[in-house]
């Protein structure tokens, strides 16, 4: 899996010159989080990129998060079907964890993320080593599997993923959710027809 250009450092201070200058990023979420470590776009929305994170990948337990990291936070119960996003920055003198994230409008601020439960309804899911297929770099030491898909294998893993997840939403009553998650998918196919040909 090839590695992000930006390191932890690096990321955390290009979200403090885009929160510096007032760039607005409004329900961007992913296209920040991605754009501060150098990753290209790949997956549509915050949910998709959550979805196709692999397992091995995904840290749990916020004790065993760190600054840099990736944290996605969803609720499929919420009013909003594409999750959210956020690089984790640092803890308070409580012990919680403040993360860089754009908030409603698009500016960009250090928040509690307790923030995104409280006011969008959206708890922590889990935090993350990669994104959009790159490790992050600085953390390439805690991807625990060496060999990865390739890109077209985990394209069409991830269609599988969202297809599998819409229709479970759907049976659940989420609609919304299932719908985006449909959108997500048609977006990957206009995106990468070659590598997802046969999907």
């Amino acid at each position: 899996m090839p590695t992000s250009s930006n390191n932890t450092r690096e990321s955390i201070a290009w979200l403090r010159h885009q929160r510096e200058i007032g760039a607005s990023w409004n329900q961007l979420c992913l296209a920040l989080t991605r754009s501060a470590r150098e990753i290209p776009p790949l997956y549509p929305s915050a949910l998709a990129a959550q979805l196709a994170t692999p397992m091995e990948d995904r840290i749990r337990g916020q004790k065993n998060w760190r600054r840099g990291m990736v944290a996605y936070f969803d609720n499929a119960t919420d009013g909003n079907p594409y999750g959210h996003i956020a690089t984790l920055a640092l803890r308070n003198r409580n012990g919680s964890w403040l993360a860089w994230s754009n908030i409603v409008g698009g500016a960009i601020r250090l928040v509690p993320i307790t923030l995104f439960t409280r006011s969008w309804g959206d708890p922590a899911q889990f935090a993350a080593v990669s994104l959009n297929g790159y490790d992050l770099k600085g953390f390439e030491e805690q991807t625990r599997v060496k060999s990865r898909k390739p890109t077209g294998d985990a394209l069409r893993h991830a269609v599988k993923t969202l297809r599998t997840e819409a229709e479970i939403r759907e049976k659940r009553g989420f609609e919304a959710r299932a719908q985006a998650l449909r959108k997500d998918i048609e977006t990957l196919r206009r995106k990468h027809p070659e590598e997802l040909a046969d999907e």
